[in-house]
């Protein structure tokens, strides 16, 4: 296809005759080879998988790659199948994601210093009443707080 040089930045003489798993990246070899696996013993299955493919230049962009069993078709007799590039999908996926873990830990931290706030404000006005002072933190702000 004129788009693995587009994308890929290989040519097709530079890919004709070498293993078609060769590009994959070493960490989805195994899930992409049992999904050929897969769609290889159902004639007229239909799937849909995600891998890194490396380009030419040494970098991996990822893909979404939909497979087609045309075993039974006397044109085709074997898998059909098309890709498109997600890169971009994933790296917003992975900084949703990192996002949302930072947004959880500083919800934490912060609710325990909210806490401790708490905690603190309490033991203050216990000590003003123990030492017959005036409580500087009004006791229904300190009850709201903690519900």
């Amino acid at each position: 296809s004129p788009n693995v040089e587009k994308w890929f930045g290989w040519t097709a003489a530079e890919l004709k005759g070498r293993p078609v798993l060769e590009n994959v990246h070493p960490d989805d070899l195994e899930a992409i080879s049992e999904w050929i696996g897969q769609l290889l013993e159902t004639p007229g299955a239909d799937a849909t998988t995600e891998c890194r493919y490396q380009c030419k230049d040494g970098h991996y962009k990822w893909i979404e790659i939909r497979g087609t069993n045309l075993s039974r078709d006397p044109d085709i007799q074997g898998l059909l199948g098309s890709y498109r590039d997600i890169t971009e999908r994933k790296r917003s996926e992975l900084t949703l994601k990192t996002r949302a873990k930072e947004l959880e830990q500083f919800n934490r931290l912060m609710t325990g210093r909210e806490l401790r706030m708490l905690e603190l404000k309490q033991d203050i006005n216990a000590l003003c009443r123990k030492l017959g002072e005036k409580e500087p933190y009004s006791p229904a702000a300190t009850a709201e707080e903690s519900t």
